[in-house]
């Protein structure tokens, strides 16, 4: 049997012919085998679906293989397409619960997504997504209280959740009060990535509570922590917010605690 290369064949509903089709489509050639005994249909189509990923043609590369229930590889396909909602569902239908969340929030579908990090165990990161991006706020704070809160980096991200929240529902002067005491801490942090990554979050409780003086504390403090592109940001943020970047402000300097640094984020 002869394929013409540049043609992709119409009928795959064969695995022996989607195997011909996507070897043809590699080789030019293919000659017809003896029928394969059916337990060989999954391999078979498992080489189908590599050589059309092979060959570009990704589609179909990724029908073959949820029909296989290679989920996981199907997903990753459907990233490189930027069909995000596909990869999610992929991912979720695998058991990938926090690539599913991932690839929902690039399709848009932070409910999805948040359901998905709860599936995972991540009810801080899902509470935070109910905070900010579904403006679910008692629900937010109520995850928040409630969560195990196993490090430092889980104690302010509460802290940041409820404080969003507090914002979302119009009480400003606990908002900023609860982000100072985040504030306050986030510079011992570490590794680096982690500070960085609560760092943005605050800032999005900045621009919640409209309080630039606290913004104006947070990217000095970046800027003294030599953050990647911390420089950089903050004049982003002064030209916009201010219309000039003259000069960085000093870090806020920690408000006073009764009792150890550790217990400071501590909740009743």
């Amino acid at each position: 049997m002869f394929f013409n290369r540049r043609q992709k064949p119409e009928d795959l509903s064969q695995p022996v012919e989607a195997w011909l089709a996507a070897l043809a489509h590699e080789g030019s050639v293919a000659v017809l085998p003896s029928p394969s005994p059916a337990g060989d249909a999954g391999r078979l189509l498992t080489q189908a679906a590599g050589c059309y990923a092979t060959a570009g043609w990704r589609p179909d590369a990724c029908r073959l293989f949820e029909e296989l229930g290679q989920h996981d590889r199907a997903a990753l396909l459907y990233e490189q397409l930027g069909r995000w909602e596909s990869a999610a569902d992929c991912h979720a239908r695998g058991g990938q619960w926090e690539h599913a969340a991932r690839c929902a929030l690039e399709a848009g579908r932070a409910d999805q997504a948040a359901q998905y990090l709860e599936n995972a165990g991540q009810a801080l990161e899902a509470a935070w997504l109910h905070a900010d991006r579904l403006h679910r706020f008692e629900l937010a704070a109520s995850q928040a209280r409630a969560a195990e809160l196993r490090t430092p980096a889980d104690q302010l991200l509460a802290v940041l959740i409820e404080a969003r929240a507090a914002g979302g529902l119009g009480d400003l002067e606990e908002g900023a009060s609860l982000l100072r005491k985040a504030l306050d801490h986030l510079r011992e942090l570490s590794p680096a990535i982690l500070r960085r990554q609560l760092a943005d979050r605050a800032a999005a409780v900045c621009r919640c509570l409209r309080r630039p003086d606290l913004a104006a504390a947070l990217h000095a403090s970046m800027v003294a922590d030599d953050m990647p592109d911390a420089a950089a940001d903050w004049e982003s943020w002064a030209i916009d917010t201010f219309g000039d970047a003259v000069g960085i402000p000093l870090p806020l300097e920690p408000v006073p605690q009764d009792g150890p640094d550790e217990e400071a984020l501590t909740r009743p």
